[in-house]
């Protein structure tokens, strides 16, 4: 977890690698045509019945052009992190994110987590969120994202690859901070957040910062999440 981390903050520090050419849009306009890798997921609204969720590439869709940027993100992600705040104690859970196309130019998201005792059992469901993440032009990011905690959020960042082979993205970061949160009158403070997430040796790392509870720009969370079936999704195919 901590190498992971490392790991994570170095992307945060020092954006792409030197030697890596090109940007996003060279991205998706030199890939060979072709389907998605990696296992098919629910759309958002059926997510949560992972037990009845195919775990193979038999129904993999065409990714659109403008979305092929991301779709290294698209498949189940599951694992451990860390959490914090000044106002709460310090927990360890463990998160399930997925994300997915139906053919349309966005994914589908949805993340739940859950507490994990020392023996790293789960305890009680944590929190779930559910959205939209789009590429844009220029190599900006779009998503949309649900509480039912009370909340909802835009956000706005940028997409950056950090490592190529074979039109496979190897390696890729994902900067950005909400740009609007609506709240509902019974929830609780939060008016900002930043997010980070990183594609670093076929994990998907993740932290995020946030302002609540009158408290300023501070990190809550930490995860280091690994592929469902590291054979298929290791590393990303964009066409």
């Amino acid at each position: 977890m901590l190498l992971a981390l490392l790991a994570l903050l170095a992307l945060r520090a020092s954006g792409s690698d030197a030697g890596i050419a090109g940007t996003l849009p060279d991205v998706a306009g030199n890939v060979n045509e072709g389907r998605a890798s990696g296992p098919r997921v629910p759309d958002t609204e059926d997510a949560g019945n992972t037990a009845d969720s195919p775990k193979s590439p038999d129904t993999a869709v065409e990714i659109p052009q403008d979305l092929k940027p991301l779709a290294w993100l698209i498949g189940r992600w599951i694992g451990v992190g860390t959490g914090q705040y000044p106002t709460i104690e310090d927990f360890r859970f463990e998160q399930e994110v997925a994300f997915s196309c139906d053919g349309r130019p966005f994914l589908s998201y949805l993340s739940r987590s859950w507490l994990l005792d020392d023996d790293g059992a789960r305890l009680r469901p944590l929190a779930t969120e559910a959205g939209f993440w789009r590429a844009r032009p220029g190599n900006v990011v779009e998503v949309t994202m649900a509480h039912p905690t009370g909340f909802a959020e835009t956000w706005l960042g940028s997409l950056e690859v950090t490592g190529m082979t074979n039109a496979v993205i190897t390696g890729a970061r994902i900067d950005m901070r909400s740009a609007e949160v609506l709240r509902t009158p019974s929830a609780k403070d939060y008016s900002a957040g930043h997010r980070l997430y990183g594609l670093v040796n076929g994990r998907l790392l993740w932290t995020f910062d946030m302002a609540a509870m009158g408290e300023s720009m501070t990190n809550h969370l930490a995860v280091t999440l690994s592929p469902v079936a590291p054979s298929t999704q290791a590393a990303s195919e964009v066409s």
